[in-house]
């Protein structure tokens, strides 16, 4: 075999080798010049509320309503409901097993109801499952929204409509021929429970219209607006430690609720000076009450109380809406919402300043650009920034070089050697 032949294919063989290698060498660091590890967060909208927190004491004017009797009390309507003058608000018992009749007996009364409610009347235009099905599906909708939201008594009373419909429905189809021997049925045992009622009974009822309110806190002749009219700091302080009123033992009669005559109610909170600044009496707030599953309502601002020298100070507000299932625990936590922020929320680590200007690095498909950014409010580990651009509500100005950060933008939050335009493959 020829020896310099073998030679030189060797070396051609070996140039080919260090040739690819040269090859993939320079290929791969130019793929790495246009490449690199990153990440990325969407531009989305968030929200920052500055708030005072406290334990907030309700005033308002309130009278209470008494009976002859106390052992036992059926209330004719519910805690809260807006009363008229003499309209029955409770029937009173001197024993317990009068009460216990008479829950059985508004039980049955509510069960008929329900039934009468359920009966489809002759002739009737409704004689087709179509609409009862909507109704139905409303209402089973309606239900777990208000369970979700904490609003259980809401999903109770709900329940009764979606058992009419569904009554209905039966009868539509013909699963249920009618209703009229139950109904005759529950008719007979309430007659029955009626005439087994013994002991002395009496119905109270309202000597004024108002707002009717089943419990009381013994505190009703204490935090009223009469205090409330002359109060001050140290006042304030004395009336919320003071124990609350034995009424009952004090009148000799028992006490079954209250009555407001009043939409308006107050709630005073205790802040310090220096929180009190940030308040400005006739302006409304947006107050939020964890107790009440969050509820939120608008309270006004009309007076604040301090004390010199000293650090301590009281906020004053009032109220005008009086939600339904509002519990107005006296002493309840209050949020007041004294400012609130939107715009973008942008890692301070992401923000860069090129030419002179405050931006981030976006991702727009696979190339790098530049979007400038206005900076709100300096946050723990991030930036607020503004979702407008305030050069957009300047007249007669110059076209940035530059354009704005906008919602979903992909905001490059780690990347190396990052530059406007560059492309990613």
């Amino acid at each position: 075999m020829d020896t310099k032949y073998l030679k030189k294919v060797g070396l051609y063989i070996l140039s080919v080798i260090l040739a690819l290698a040269l090859i993939f060498y320079i290929v791969y660091h130019l793929m790495d010049g246009f490449t690199t590890d990153i990440s990325t967060i969407s531009a989305e909208i968030s929200t920052r509320k500055s708030v005072i927190a406290a334990d907030g004491y309700i005033f308002r004017d309130e009278h209470y309503v008494y009976s002859s009797y106390g052992g036992a009390i059926n209330y004719a309507v519910s805690s809260g409901e807006k009363v008229g003058i003499n309209q029955a608000l409770a029937d009173t018992f001197s024993d317990a097993s009068g009460y216990a009749i008479s829950s059985e007996i508004d039980e049955l009364e509510k069960k008929i109801t329900i039934l009468e409610e359920s009966t489809v009347p002759p002739g009737s235009a409704n004689t087709d499952t179509h609409s009862v099905d909507k109704n139905i599906s409303s209402f089973y909708r309606m239900i777990l929204s208000n369970v979700a939201q904490g609003k259980f008594s809401h999903a109770i009373r709900t329940t009764d409509s979606l058992l009419i419909q569904m009554n209905r429905r039966q009868m539509i189809t013909g699963e249920a021929e009618g209703y009229s021997a139950l109904r005759n049925s529950l008719e007979a045992r309430k007659n029955s429970l009626s005439a087994k009622l013994t002991g002395l009974s009496e119905t109270v009822f309202s000597d004024k219209s108002g707002y009717f309110f089943t419990g009381v806190d013994g505190y009703e002749n204490i935090l009223n607006t009469e205090a409330l009219s002359s109060m001050s700091v140290s006042s304030f302080y004395e009336l919320i430690s003071r124990a609350p009123q034995n009424v009952s033992a004090e009148s000799g009669k028992a006490v079954i609720g209250k009555l407001t005559e009043s939409y308006v109610w107050y709630i005073s909170l205790p802040i310090t000076s220096k929180q009190a600044e940030e308040l400005r009496v006739g302006n409304t707030y947006t107050a939020v009450f964890p107790y009440n599953y969050d509820t939120e309502l608008t309270l006004t601002l009309d007076r604040v109380l301090t004390e010199f020298p000293g650090t301590r100070a009281v906020a004053v507000f009032s109220c005008g809406e009086m939600p339904e299932d509002f519990v107005y625990l006296r002493s309840q936590a209050v949020e007041i919402v004294i400012s609130e922020s939107n715009g973008f929320r942008v890692p301070k680590s992401a923000v860069r300043l090129i030419d002179g200007e405050k931006g981030v690095y976006t991702l727009y498909g696979s190339t790098v650009i530049f979007k400038r950014i206005n900076i709100l409010l300096d946050m723990d580990g991030y930036y607020m920034v503004s979702l407008d651009d305030p050069l957009s509500l300047q007249e007669d100005t110059e076209k940035p070089k530059y354009s704005y950060l906008k919602l979903y933008d992909r905001i490059i939050v780690s990347g190396k050697d990052l530059e406007h335009g560059m492309v990613f493959y």
